[in-house]
């Protein structure tokens, strides 16, 4: 199952080979190499199941992180002009807006 678990090239597929597979199909040995290869430290008598449970929740843990980087670009943001009083980034378009803003100009 080792071997398997390498081949995958993304958290994805090793979150699915991990819920797709049963139980017995993982040796201890496989799991300590898996738990290692994360940083995860080893727990006394711990049952199969939880070490797998434990490798699940880091692989989602570190898959969350990655998305939420990915999502926020930090320069993108810091190019938003910032936003005035009383002005919005949305321009509205038609009579009732170029009356509001000839007014807030001559208020100016």
């Amino acid at each position: 199952m080792i071997k398997k678990f390498l081949q995958c090239s993304t958290t994805r597929e090793r979150i699915e080979l991990l819920s797709g597979t049963v139980l017995k199909d993982w040796s201890d040995q496989d799991l300590a190499y898996v738990l290692e290869a994360l940083g995860l430290e080893k727990k006394e008598n711990e049952a199969a199941i939880d070490k797998i449970a434990r490798i699940e929740k880091y692989l989602a843990d570190y898959k969350h992180e990655v998305e939420q980087k990915a999502s926020m670009d930090c320069q993108e943001m810091d190019s938003i002009p910032e936003k005035e009083s009383g002005s919005t980034l949305y321009e509205e378009k038609g009579l009732g807006h170029l009356m509001a803003y000839a007014m807030a100009q001559q208020s100016r």
